[in-house]
């Protein structure tokens, strides 16, 4: 695997994680406003 490859797959692999972790916070918060 070049080194360009890994790369792009460990930042696609962060990505994901941080929008997988987003979307988990957006719904807790989502909760919070609707049921104070």
């Amino acid at each position: 695997m070049s080194p360009a490859k890994r790369k792009i797959g460990g930042a696609i692999f962060v990505w994901l994680f941080l929008l997988l972790d987003a979307d988990q916070l957006f719904h807790d918060l989502l909760k919070l406003h609707i049921f104070p």
